[in-house]
């Protein structure tokens, strides 16, 4: 098959391995049809055009099992279970599509995908993505999956690496979420706290608003953050009466 020389690149993010329902988040539920980040990459895959090249990576944490780092470890879960994808009737009714030539490139696909080093956060992992994908021919279009619990914060470290300029003005990137947010959680969950900015918000103007005030909150102690949870609890009850 003659590529275009149109390249993707995705960007699949990795979990710590010790996560309460990594397997469930990470590979899904067949029973619903119900994607992990795992199968989502690979329904991606399974949508790109099979005369396009296509580059993806899987960084790393700080978390290791059975000898391999997260990123290897995630890849070989991956491989260990190609013949269980059909079980999901999204991946089945694109699978069985495929042409012979089709369906061993999608497996190419599949086991390219690098492994890169360990990482300190999301952000420092769309910067490392960011650099590999543009390395030597670069990518046109690049997908970070996640899962809906993660995608928004993903999306806005896309938006400080291209501010910083590690991420092209004419390069495209999206997120891509899975359908299993973390364990025991909904996506309603999910809070997200943008400043005021409306000119009829009473808010508007006040400051410190809650945005700038809850950033502090992430370099707190576990104790220190339980005690401040604890204590807007009970300043918003008292409110509330």
């Amino acid at each position: 098959m003659t590529k275009t020389g149109i390249r993707t690149g995705i960007l699949l993010h990795v979990y710590h391995l010790g996560a309460i329902g990594w397997e469930k988040f990470v590979w899904g539920d067949p029973a619903s049809n119900q994607l992990g980040t795992l199968t989502k990459f690979v329904d991606t895959l399974l949508d790109i055009p099979y005369d396009q090249d296509v580059k993806s990576i899987v960084f790393s944490g700080p978390s290791e099992k059975e000898g391999l780092i997260e990123g290897a470890y995630t890849k070989r879960y991956l491989i260990d279970r190609l013949d269980q994808l059909r079980r999901f009737s999204t991946l089945n009714e694109k699978i069985i599509l495929l042409s012979d030539e089709q369906y061993s490139i999608f497996l190419e696909r599949v086991h390219a995908l690098t492994v890169g080093p360990v990482i300190k956060n999301t952000l420092d992992e769309v910067i490392h993505a960011a650099e590999y994908f543009n390395h030597d021919t670069a990518a046109q279009h690049v997908i970070q999956i996640a899962t809906p619990s993660h995608a928004p914060r993903c999306l806005q470290n896309q938006l400080i690496a291209r501010r910083e300029l590690h991420i092209p003005k004419t390069q495209l990137w999206y997120v891509a979420a899975s359908d299993v947010c973390f364990d025991g959680t909904t996506i309603e969950d999910v809070v997200i706290l943008e400043p005021p900015h409306r000119g009829d918000d009473p808010m508007s103007g006040f400051s410190p608003n809650l945005a700038s005030v809850i950033k502090s909150y992430f370099k707190l102690e576990a104790n220190h953050k339980k005690d401040l949870i604890r204590t807007i609890q009970d300043t918003l009850t008292r409110f509330k009466k």
